[in-house]
């Protein structure tokens, strides 16, 4: 991850992905991970979710 992010830094993105068995720390690594992003404070962090409720809707229009 730390890699990843310090290639993001220069430009050049990439995408992770984090597999493994549930229970096994996946949440906890990034968590830790994004904590310590944000205690160096050089980065804005963005969080996302999905909502199972909204499985199936029309995404919405983009405004500007």
């Amino acid at each position: 991850m730390r890699s990843a992010y310090n290639l993001a830094k220069i430009g050049r993105g990439s995408m992770l992905c984090l597999t493994g068995e549930p229970g096994i720390g996946k949440t906890a690594l990034v968590e830790d991970f994004l904590a310590e992003l944000a205690a160096e404070g050089q980065c804005t962090i963005a969080r996302g979710c999905c909502s199972r409720r909204l499985a199936g809707c029309e995404s919405l229009p983009a405004t500007a």
